[in-house]
């Protein structure tokens, strides 16, 4: 199981099939019985196996499912539609709006973190702090408009050397800064810039001053409780302090 994942089962199978409930992502690794079939049900699909190795991704939040296939066979049942697909060994299915697109597997790392390594191969930086979220257990707040590009092609970070050399190894290639506050188990990241948004309770305003980095703006008519705050902008992140 990866991180947060959840898996349901019975403390006994029934006699005609040995059905699970996945929600998260899995590895499964399951012995053939023709007689009684192994079934992962997900939110998006049931996938029954014929003696395989696969890995499945169900994400009922973000609607996103996805299965990569190793060694055997799969047949994937959509839960509404019941649309069907087959997989061989060295397929990928991907589930977008009650349809499955299969194809051949991309890339076999992907399922790395059963080897507790996260590959940065093909990832958006937005993509790679929802792993992240998942893999360390942390909340990430990005404080920018735009996304950094990952300037790495490819290449694995190590689940077990934790949060701070992740994002310092991203760091080599990527134009952002971050801050973390173990007490709130809260990473924050951002590079001030005119199109900035910050946000104090309830409350969301943008950089009025420009982009060189550099400004601060009294709140307290705005947000109760700063009336005697500002908040300005560091190089690096935001701080929030009391007037002198």
């Amino acid at each position: 199981l990866n991180s947060g994942a959840r898996l349901e089962y019975p403390v006994v199978f029934g006699r005609h099939e040995r059905m699970v409930k996945l929600t998260g992502e899995a590895m499964f690794e399951v012995e053939h019985d023709e007689d009684h079939p192994f079934i992962v049900r997900t939110f998006a699909s049931d996938v029954e196996v014929l003696g395989t190795r696969f890995n499945v991704v169900a994400d009922e939040k973000s609607r996103r499912f996805s299965t990569i296939l190793l060694n055997g066979s799969l047949r994937l049942t959509e839960r509404t539609t019941r649309a069907g697909a087959v997989l061989n060994s060295g397929d990928e299915a991907h589930w977008l709006n009650g349809r499955f697109s299969v194809s051949k597997v991309r890339d076999f790392d992907a399922v790395c973190w059963t080897e507790g390594l996260i590959s940065v191969r093909g990832q958006s930086f937005e993509e790679l702090m929802r792993k992240f979220e998942t893999a360390y257990n942390v909340r990430i707040e990005i404080a920018r408009q735009t996304m950094p590009v990952i300037g790495f092609a490819s290449g694995k970070i190590r689940i077990s050397d934790g949060i701070d050399h992740a994002l310092r190894v991203l760091q080599h290639t990527s134009d952002f800064t971050f801050t973390h506050d173990p007490k709130k188990n809260v990473v924050g990241k951002g590079k001030i810039d005119a199109n900035t948004e910050f946000r104090i309770g309830m409350g969301l305003f943008r950089n009025p001053f420009g982009d060189d980095g550099h400004f601060a703006v009294y709140v307290g008519n705005y947000f109760p409780g700063y009336e005697n705050a500002v908040i300005e902008s560091v190089y690096g992140g935001v701080i929030i302090r009391e007037l002198s």
